[in-house]
């Protein structure tokens, strides 16, 4: 499936960060999370290097 992973994660672009930031917080099914519950489902399958720092 040519998914860049890191330890059991995939592994987001920088051009894909914010995106997968606004999902996690605004989308429909997710509801509208805060800090925490917003880095924790991106935390559950996804990686970048300053995750933490960019939520």
């Amino acid at each position: 499936d040519n998914l860049l992973c890191h330890m059991g994660h995939i592994c987001v672009p920088a051009s894909e960060q914010q995106k997968m930031i606004w999902e996690a917080h605004f989308s429909r099914t997710a509801g509208h999370f805060g800090v925490d519950k917003t880095l924790a489902v991106l935390q559950k399958h996804f990686y970048w290097p300053n995750l933490r720092t960019d939520v």
